[in-house]
């Protein structure tokens, strides 16, 4: 074995020292992801996500999923802490990365990748906030739901009525009992009990979440 050759273990730590010294220069960006897992374009975004976090180095993600009421009011915090307008506030998915913000999957989809490798040293660093709690969310959550009036949630109770899952199981329970050869008395009694068990499982999980929010 040659000098150089002894040497060669030195050389080879030194460089693997030099690069992680590197990438702790740059900053670390960590993707703070909230989503819904019933969202079917979120799986995609959460895709990307990961795979961004693994090819770049100094990049993380982490995942709230907003099943959690802990974590609604926690994204409430995150925009608070972005000053993300009021109006952009909702929706299913929301990703926060350095001094970045996204409310919409499409543009997460079309802006993720160039915008982690834009983002400079000096804003690179974690932008949750800094004593992450949901406090402070749930204090401006419940400010917002008691400016609902009952205009407000009737309309967007009627919007939220044209589903097309929900429609599209109403027509299908409709066609197998027509093909049944069920009566028509039959088949109105199936569609008010089907719209009587949507109703009672949407009124449950908003009490679930009004109490989750007042404790």
């Amino acid at each position: 074995m040659t000098p150089n050759d002894r040497h060669l273990p030195i050389v080879i730590a030194a460089m693997a020292l030099l690069a992680c010294i590197a990438v702790a220069a740059q900053g670390t960006i960590t993707l703070h992801l909230f989503y819904s897992p019933t969202c079917a374009h979120c799986h995609e975004v959460r895709a990307l996500v990961a795979q961004v976090a693994e090819e770049h180095p100094g990049v993380s993600a982490v995942e709230h999923t907003l099943a959690d009421p802990a974590n609604i009011e926690l994204m409430a915090q995150f925009y608070l802490q972005y000053g993300v307008p009021e109006e952009q506030w909702g929706g299913t998915v929301a990703l926060f990365a350095g001094d970045r913000w996204w409310s919409d999957s499409d543009a997460i989809l079309a802006e993720l990748e160039n915008a982690v490798g834009a983002i400079s040293p000096a804003d690179a660093a974690d932008g949750a906030p800094n004593a992450p709690s949901p406090a402070g969310g749930r204090e401006r959550l419940i400010g917002l739901f008691r400016t609902f009036g009952v205009a407000t949630i009737a309309v967007a109770g009627l919007v939220d009525g044209i589903n097309p899952c929900a429609l599209a199981t109403l027509v299908f329970l409709i066609s197998y009992l027509s093909l049944r050869q069920r009566s028509a008395r039959d088949v109105l009694a199936t569609g008010l009990l089907f719209a009587a068990g949507v109703f009672a499982a949407y009124l449950a999980i908003g009490i679930g979440a009004l109490r989750a929010l007042q404790e």
